[in-house]
């Protein structure tokens, strides 16, 4: 609000990440189609798991139960794995 009020807002339509120009520069995307891969990705995980990593990681924890232990551990694991393999391609 205060941004508009004192008229300095500026929408920038870019991530400014330099992973994800690098990603999309490899392989040949634009990096609106390698977002969107993500987004679907990510809910096939949350479809999957029986619910987001939030949700889990919070709720389900905190209830003491096996199956959102694991899920958390996994979306960790697999977060960290990912992060570690992009950033030995790129």
């Amino acid at each position: 609000v205060f941004a508009l009020a004192t008229k300095s807002f500026f929408p920038v339509f870019d991530l400014h990440s330099k992973g994800l120009t690098a990603l999309s520069l490899a392989i040949h995307l634009p990096k609106p189609f390698i977002l969107l891969f993500g987004g679907v990705l990510v809910g096939f995980g949350t479809r999957m798991a029986g619910g987001c990593t939030s949700g889990h990681g919070l709720c389900g924890v905190s209830r003491l139960q096996t199956g959102s232990f694991l899920t958390t551990a996994s979306f960790f694991g697999v977060g960290v794995g990912v992060s570690y393999l992009i950033e030995a391609i790129l």
